[in-house]
């Protein structure tokens, strides 16, 4: 699944209070922070997927000094723990992420407003198992 093509609200949604940042999506051009400019950041360091991936200290390093400057000109909350339970009685506002981990953590906290991910080129729902059929399919 690509994600939406325009902002995605659920049935009877009320304005979000967080704009719930993740890793795939960093920064000022982050579409739901953009849309939102006034609301708090909450950004998760999700111990369970930290122990899984393993990163680089020099990854964890980017990560909080992009969420630093981030703090020069917006309040920015930094958690470390489950974004399920970090999340759980927030109203949130994000930006669709193409990985599964997002996908089965938006189930449970249910956002109020899902913004697209400003893919360079949107997927065509072909199977791309390797870069070379990424490369054949987009130089037709």
């Amino acid at each position: 699944m690509a994600g939406p093509v325009e902002v995605w609200s659920p049935d009877g949604a009320h304005d979000p209070d967080v704009v719930w940042l993740t890793a795939e999506s960093m920064g000022d051009d982050d579409p739901a922070l953009s849309a939102n400019s006034s609301l708090p950041v909450v950004f998760v360091f999700d111990e369970a997927l930290l122990a899984r991936l393993g990163l680089s200290g020099m990854r964890l390093a980017f990560l909080v000094e992009t969420l630093a400057e981030l703090a020069t000109h917006r309040a920015v909350e930094v958690w470390r723990g489950d974004p399920v339970a970090v999340l759980a009685d927030r109203s949130v506002a994000t930006t669709f992420a193409p990985v599964p981990g997002w996908r089965r953590r938006q189930t449970a906290i249910r956002p109020m407003q899902v913004h697209p991910w400003p893919w360079l080129m949107r997927p065509s729902g072909a199977a791309l198992r390797s870069f070379s059929a990424w490369r054949r399919m987009t130089s037709r």
